[in-house]
């Protein structure tokens, strides 16, 4: 039951949107999901951990919409044409078709609201972690690039250079899977 004279709190509930007229608000805490009709949901991600970008989630039973509320996130969209990425910024959604995996990528602290079909939801964990490299990007030269390619190149710096862009790679949540390791042995 809800309090009737206080404003929803949606951390603590999803609306589920039926096939008919009514919104029923779901307690996360019962753990309710239901099988029918729509879910909207909000999302606060403060941390990369808080979209989980190693994993992939496909909807077959209707299409997704996410709207980013304000923040940054990267929508990364696997389907039948291949894949692509769309950078959503607050006020900008993304239908996300029916059948196709997707998943987000933190890039500034966000709050996230998706309408989803939730019926027959599959996840999977990201290929590249089944295989212990987590995909991070950075940019160079206004291109993305994965953290594989640069510990392919050489890098020649010293030292304290190597440690420094190690740790900012490190805190500025872009690059965990580089260490200051990584970055010396060019040294």
């Amino acid at each position: 039951m809800t309090d009737t004279n206080s404003g929803l709190d949606l951390s603590r509930f999803h609306l589920h949107l039926e096939d008919g007229p009514r919104i029923r608000p779901v307690s996360l805490a019962s753990g309710d999901r239901p099988a029918e009709g729509r879910t909207l949901a909000v999302f606060p991600a403060e941390r990369p951990e808080d979209v989980h970008p190693d994993s992939w989630e496909m909807h077959p039973g209707g299409d997704e919409l996410l709207i980013l509320c304000s923040g940054r996130l990267e929508l990364d969209i696997e389907d039948a044409s291949g894949m692509r990425t769309v950078e959503l910024t607050p006020r900008t959604g993304q239908v996300v078709p029916a059948g196709s995996w997707h998943r987000l990528r933190l890039r500034e602290p966000s709050v996230l609201l998706a309408i989803t079909h939730r019926s027959g939801t599959q996840r999977r964990k990201d290929r590249e972690a089944e295989i212990g490299a987590q995909p991070a990007h950075l940019w160079s030269g206004g291109r993305s690039i994965m953290a594989q390619e640069l510990q392919a190149r050489p890098i020649r710096t010293d030292r304290p250079d190597a440690e420094g862009m190690a740790r900012l790679l490190h805190l500025s949540g872009h690059c965990r899977s580089v260490s200051a390791r990584v970055l010396l042995a060019g040294c």
